[in-house]
């Protein structure tokens, strides 16, 4: 796929919901919707594209190291869950997410958002890291 053909796809979603919205009342609202909403996916995965299939993500940082762990949101919120070694290293397994975690401060954590290798799908919308890592060890 291009962003082209993507953007194509987009418009050609909106032109249906148009037509949808003056052709009937209220009875088309599920399908204007989807329309919709395929419409702008289709848009985020030609920007994506655009960027060389990378996508920016809230990374976790020890210094100017990345710290190996992902986001989860748990019973009590969003919180980082940390690799094995990286459990060894800091203590925990969870740490809280936000600049204004005060466990971030005391383990000398930080976040930033940082542009990464991505994955994309427009059934649901959503981003999905792709390690660095393993990437490098299949090529």
């Amino acid at each position: 796929m291009t962003p082209k053909k993507y953007r194509d796809m987009a418009n050609a979603c909106r032109e249906r919901a148009r037509e949808s919205r003056a052709l009937c009342d209220t009875d088309g609202f599920l399908s204007q919707g989807a329309s919709d909403e395929m419409a702008n996916r289709y848009e985020i995965a030609a920007k994506w594209l655009e960027h060389g299939k990378t996508h920016e993500f809230n990374c976790l940082f020890h210094g100017g190291r990345e710290v190996c762990a992902r986001q989860f949101d748990g019973q009590y919120g969003l919180v980082w869950i940390v690799a094995e070694e990286e459990e060894a290293r800091f203590g925990r397994k969870f740490i809280p997410v936000g600049k204004k975690s005060r466990i971030q401060k005391e383990l000398g954590l930080s976040e930033r958002m940082e542009r990464r290798p991505a994955g994309y799908s427009t059934k649901n919308g959503r981003f999905w890291r792709i390690d660095d890592r393993a990437e490098k060890e299949e090529t």
